[in-house]
């Protein structure tokens, strides 16, 4: 049986992470009313044979190499079903060509860049029309913070809070990081913990945890998460516990249309930083999402099946993708989202034990898993962010890029 853990000695550092309820509204052609949904702590343990820890999920694994990358979605003109339509992924067209958003009808490109780290607090004619400023009081911070997570919330940016709205009734249930210690009790501790504080390593970035003041949408008539002044897609990260798995088989839609996707939940006090920096960042106090009963979707764009198959398991033999690198790690002039057809790939760093910065500089090192995730396992998810629709509520997006497992569920033993 494993030992109790205790997180390592907390030290000054710059990777040092708060909460807020979610909102969810049900969604029938039209948002009705939202209605607040309490957060409410997960206590059912989960286990999960299978033989994880026997079986050799690496054979005839994909190994792409650095110089494969995803190409980008094909336009398409199909439209949704009228009760799709506010649940439609906007990546039919990756393309660069300028959309109507509610970000553009505000403001117009920033005028000037002095670095994505820099402390100054410059002003833009983006920032001045549709940013908004950090509160005097941290609003996220719910009282539900996780006590092993307390000291690493000192020092973080003071974020106003948000709330997504949901297209289902289910209410939210956020498990806590010492939730997580017992439902997943092999997890990879270190690499559990280093990638919750963590706000920014190796061009990747924390929502949860980094200053939103650094993030803008909007630049040169772009729609996706970028640094300030401009540039490429920025990566983000998140710890989550897995819910459904679509990474290897692609799920289907109700059009007959394909998606790769993973669904998760963060974390109580890390959902609540998140979802509050990303109400700074497009200037919104509440917004739309693909997410249910708390589990967000981090997903692929949308894609027809592949000709002559017959099932979505046929999708196995998929292609490397590409064009630009499709698992750099920051800013890319690649498109911002992963199609259906790609690779995604899932790491294994259950028994990794070196380095966190090592580990996060070179994630090809690790071996690949190659079936679904079971539900209630310990990840990270790898993602950028792009808004969308013509409308308010604004759409906002994951797009997957890839994941790390650090722990599947089950017994001590």
């Amino acid at each position: 049986m494993d030992s109790p853990w205790t997180p390592p000695g907390l030290h000054p550092n710059p990777w040092l992470s708060v909460k807020c309820s979610i909102l969810s509204a049900p969604l029938k052609g039209v948002l009705k009313k939202h209605e607040v949904v309490i957060p409410i702590k997960s206590r059912q343990a989960m286990s999960i044979s299978n033989g994880w820890d026997n079986e050799d999920m690496f054979a005839d694994g994909p190994k792409p190499t650095r110089s494969q990358s995803p190409k980008k979605s094909t336009a398409s003109k199909s439209k949704p079903d009228d009760d799709e339509a506010d649940l439609w992924s906007p990546f039919e067209d990756d393309s660069n060509s300028a959309k109507d958003t509610p970000k553009k009808w505000l403001g117009t490109g920033k005028t000037t860049s002095k670095g994505f780290f820099t402390d100054e607090h410059n002003t833009y004619l983006e920032d001045y029309t549709t940013s908004v400023g950090p509160p005097e009081v941290d609003e996220t911070d719910i009282g539900n913070r996780d006590p092993l997570l307390k000291a690493t919330y000192k020092g973080l940016p003071k974020l106003r809070v948000a709330c997504i709205l949901s297209w289902s009734h289910k209410a939210a249930h956020l498990p806590s990081y010492s939730d997580m210690l017992e439902e997943v009790p092999r997890v990879n501790k270190n690499l559990f913990f280093e990638f919750i504080i963590c706000s920014g390593v190796d061009g990747i970035l924390n929502l949860s945890r980094l200053d939103p003041a650094k993030i803008s949408t909007g630049f040169g008539s772009q729609t996706y998460f970028h640094a300030v002044g401009g540039g490429g897609p920025l990566t983000f990260i998140s710890t989550i516990r897995v819910g459904d798995c679509h990474l290897i088989d692609p799920k289907p839609s109700a059009n007959g249309r394909m998606q790769r996707l993973i669904e998760g939940v963060l974390i109580e006090g890390e959902w609540e930083r998140l979802v509050g920096a990303i109400g700074q960042i497009i200037d919104k106090s509440e917004y739309k999402a693909q997410i249910q009963a708390g589990y967000v979707s981090f997903a692929t764009s949308f894609a027809n099946p592949v000709p002559g198959s017959s099932s979505p398991s046929n999708l196995h033999g998929t292609r490397h993708a590409s064009g630009p690198n499709p698992f750099t790690r920051g800013p890319s002039s690649g498109g911002v989202t992963l199609n259906c057809h790609d690779i995604i790939p899932i790491y294994d760093a259950r028994k990794y034990t070196q380095s966190f910065r090592k580990l996060v500089s070179d994630i090809d090192q690790l071996d690949r898993v190659n079936r679904e995730l079971p539900p209630g396992s310990c990840a990270v998810v790898a993602y950028t962010v792009n808004t969308w629709g013509a409308s308010l509520p604004i759409n906002v997006s994951f797009n997957i890029k890839w994941v790390m497992l650090l722990g599947i569920p089950g017994s001590r033993g």
